[in-house]
């Protein structure tokens, strides 16, 4: 009788283990993933109600988005090189992106910094995201967490951060006056960079593109 308990309790313990390390042994499904309930921590969501009756005209706020959405790589780095550069900013968001509504032209980003960011990981991070930023001439505004806001301050701190980006380019599409293209004698529109360092900025084409590869840049 005694060695039977024994062997019982045994066996018990073994199932129990079993359970433990090895769940899909015995058909049962460990769950790996829980939802979160709010998508902002407290000082977020409460920065984000004042930075709505903060916000200049014509704008529009988004919520955490990847820092690769707003900035990418320049053009001509070998690819290697590229890679690595895009690897240091893949995974990162900004807690705050503003665009023009009417166009979706990005505008500026913001930060909330409260105190873990001064923590030395985050400081590093914080570091690199502002290097970025101005490299590519994007206004980043970094400000501090804090119990009350003033809606007019931050509105003129976006206002500053507005005025230090050139006019946004004409929009694409045929010259008011047809220009012929030099090489096929097509006629040249008006085309917008999406990326690499002249992102944004007008350039002519050919609108027999890809037949005809002819570009200048706007004003020549």
């Amino acid at each position: 009788m005694f060695y039977s308990s024994i062997s019982l309790a045994f066996v018990v313990l073994l199932i129990v283990l079993l359970r433990i390390a090895f769940p899909g042994l015995l058909g049962i499904h460990r769950t790996e993933y829980a939802r979160r309930e709010f998508l902002f921590t407290a000082a977020e969501f409460r920065f984000m109600q004042v930075l709505r009756k903060s916000l200049p005209h014509g704008l529009e706020i988004f919520a955490k988005v990847r820092v690769a959405d707003v900035l990418l790589p320049v053009e001509g780095l070998n690819p290697k090189a590229w890679r690595a550069a895009f690897n240091q900013i893949t995974g990162k968001h900004l807690d705050f992106v503003l665009c023009d509504r009417e166009s979706g032209r990005i505008v500026c980003a913001i930060e909330l910094n409260d105190r873990s960011h001064e923590r030395k990981e985050r400081r590093k991070r914080d570091d690199l995201i502002a290097r970025a930023c101005a490299e590519a001439g994007f206004p980043l505004l970094m400000l501090p967490a804090a119990r009350d806001y003033d809606p007019e301050r931050i509105r003129t701190a976006i206002l500053d951060a507005m005025a230090t980006q050139p006019p946004p380019p004409p929009p694409a599409g045929p010259l008011p006056t047809a220009t012929a293209c030099p090489r096929c004698g097509a006629a040249l529109t008006r085309r917008v960079a999406r990326r690499g360092p002249r992102s944004g900025s007008a350039f002519l084409a050919c609108e027999r593109y890809p037949t005809c590869r002819y570009t200048r840049e706007e004003g020549a």
